[in-house]
């Protein structure tokens, strides 16, 4: 939805594994839903919309931080916009999950989290 609406994003997930996973499901997730990105494994930064990646930065010029992984309020910074794809079907993931809204909560940072399937889903 936040390419859809025309912002750069970066989904920033906790391990090479799960970046090629997500990657992988971009490419084909829906023929009339294809979205543009490119799997981002350090280095140079990219110009596509969307980037995908394990690594922290901002590869792309984001203006939308897509969590894939758990991560504290210092590393949102620079991102004007963050959202924290935190399964709520895995129960282990749902505290967390809380804890993440009420840190960024408390450092002043407007988080939205986006209620996602678990993995394998």
């Amino acid at each position: 939805r936040a390419w859809d609406a025309g912002e750069r994003v970066y989904l920033w997930t906790d391990s090479e594994a799960e970046a090629r996973r997500l990657d992988e499901l971009l490419w084909t997730f829906r023929d009339d839903a294809f979205v543009p990105h490119v799997l981002w494994q350090g280095g140079e930064g990219v110009d596509d919309p969307v980037a995908v990646g394990w690594r922290a930065g901002n590869p792309n010029r984001a203006t939308c931080l897509a969590l894939a992984r758990p991560a504290g309020p210092d590393e949102l910074a620079g991102f004007p916009r963050a959202i924290d794809l935190a399964p709520v079907d895995v129960p282990d993931r749902v505290g967390p999950a809380r804890e993440r809204f009420k840190a960024f909560r408390d450092a002043g940072l407007s988080v939205f989290f986006h209620r996602a399937p678990a993995p394998g889903a």
